[in-house]
């Protein structure tokens, strides 16, 4: 049983305090989820952003037609074949403009045949058109707003921040399940030791006793007092067996572990410290630190511009339109080009559209939406600051209450191991019950146990007014 013992201690973890965080922010399922939520608002980012990329586009074809008309000198039958070509580059701008800049060529022959005199008609070379347009589109009011134009990557922005935001709040809240669990199975762990250290006690009273009932100096019914003491000895060490390997468990899954209870913790909790917290700073501190408020504070700021946006979109849509185009028509492709930059076959327009909804009550209903957002907005955040003031220094009085408790703890521990070693000496002098010593012994492990959880509710206080601050 000991080599069996040995061998399952030897494959232990020993996993210290600070390790137990890393590990939990490497390989933690909730982290690694939110990172790669994080990922995809950066690639919604990047596909958002293309909006604004130039579009290039290029066609080529070859077309022919044959047909048969009747005219005044008689029937006619036409024929006509084109190769063509043109590119185009589109782009829109952040300003609300809209830019074309298109290239066409085509080749072309023609053939007419009067069939009644059978006169032909053809092209003795093929025919080269080339065009080279440009074309603009300018909204003048709605739609004119830089802002106004990016709202679809300010939202992916926003997501960007608020999915990072949110990475780091659940970093935050992971470390504080980590830390809680950690201190949990150290705890666990010491009541193990408590009670192993209280079974050996039992099993030590029980040989003094017994002998002293054989010898005849105690009532046989203290035999009976003093096994019931043993076994309830073993009860509580199997107790306590069961609950350190769950705290081991569940430790390991917040690791990203297997869940197998073979991790020890090594660490000891923080002695209490005796500085006195000024709760208005640490308060102060977790309003600029705290990341749900941040969150809210963000929402709260999208929530302004959305508004915006929508009041721009009450004006009416005003755009200006203009385009121009160079022509070339020759015999040849060099030519035609030439003739376009010539610049002596020159088209051009420019003229303005207007539009508004009558009525306008899309726009208008979604400046009401956006009003009340913001307000909800506005109330949320202001309710949540309020919140966190008054938890963080609800904390500060829980870390300062749990300081205290130690030391009471510690106190009782002293006072009961005192009182212990007087009955025994009262027990020896037949001034004391064997029942007394016993109750004796079990209040000692019961503060013993006391002080062990004073000083991990210590660490959890401090723990949980981190997280409220921002700062784990």
């Amino acid at each position: 049983m000991l080599l069996l013992l040995l061998s399952l201690t030897a494959f232990a973890e020993d996993l210290s305090y600070a390790d137990a965080l890393q590990q939990a922010l490497d390989r933690n399922a909730s982290v690694l989820g939110g990172q790669l939520s994080a990922d995809g608002a950066r690639g919604a980012l990047l596909a958002s952003r293309g909006t604004f990329d130039p579009e290039l586009s290029g066609w080529l074809g070859y077309s022919a037609n044959r047909s048969e008309a009747t005219r005044e000198f008689g029937d006619v039958l036409s024929s006509f074949n084109s190769l063509s070509a043109d590119a185009e580059i589109s782009q829109y701008l952040q300003t609300g403009t809209s830019l074309t800049l298109g290239l066409t060529t085509s080749q072309s022959r023609f053939r007419y045949e009067l069939r009644d005199t059978g006169l032909v008609v053809e092209s003795d070379e093929p025919q080269w058109s080339t065009d080279l347009s440009l074309g603009l589109t300018q909204n003048l009011l709605e739609g004119f707003s830089r802002r106004y134009n990016l709202q679809g990557v300010r939202a992916a922005e926003q997501a960007v921040e608020t999915a990072s935001l949110s990475v780091l709040a659940t970093r935050q809240q992971v470390l504080a399940d980590t830390a809680s669990a950690y201190w949990g199975l150290v705890l666990a762990q010491r009541l193990v030791t408590i009670a192993e250290q209280g079974l050996a006690v039992a099993e030590e009273e029980r040989r003094i006793v017994l002998a002293r009932v054989e010898a005849g100096s105690l009532a046989p019914i203290e035999r009976t007092r003093v096994e019931a003491a043993v076994v309830q000895a073993r009860s509580s060490l199997l107790e306590a067996q069961s609950a350190a390997a769950a705290a081991a468990e569940g430790l390991q899954v917040l690791l990203g572990d297997s869940p197998d209870g073979e991790v020890r913790a090594i660490s000891e909790p923080a002695e209490p410290s005796a500085i006195e917290l000024d709760d208005a700073a640490i308060a102060e501190e977790a309003l600029r630190g705290n990341l749900d408020l941040q969150q809210l504070r963000l929402a709260e700021e999208s929530a302004d511009l959305d508004l915006r946006d929508a009041r721009h979109a009450l004006l009416p849509s005003l755009s200006l339109v203009g385009s121009t185009a160079l022509k070339g028509y020759e015999t040849s492709l060099s030519g035609s080009f030439a003739e376009v930059f010539g610049g002596e076959l020159l088209d051009w327009s420019l003229g303005g559209q207007v539009g508004t909804p009558l009525g306008n009550r899309a726009a208008r209903g979604a400046v009401a939406q956006r009003e009340a957002s913001l307000a909800q907005a506005r109330i949320s955040r202001e309710s949540a600051e309020r919140s966190l003031v008054q938890g963080v220094r609800a904390q500060v009085r829980a870390v300062e209450q749990a300081a205290v408790t130690v030391e009471l703890a510690r106190a009782n521990l002293d006072l009961a191991e005192q009182t212990l070693a007087a009955e025994r000496v009262l027990q020896e002098a037949g001034r004391a019950l064997q029942k007394d010593v016993l109750e004796s012994m079990r209040a000692v492990d019961s503060a013993r146990v006391a002080v062990e959880q004073a000083r991990v509710d210590h660490a959890m206080a401090v723990v949980e007014l981190m997280r409220l601050r921002g700062a784990l």
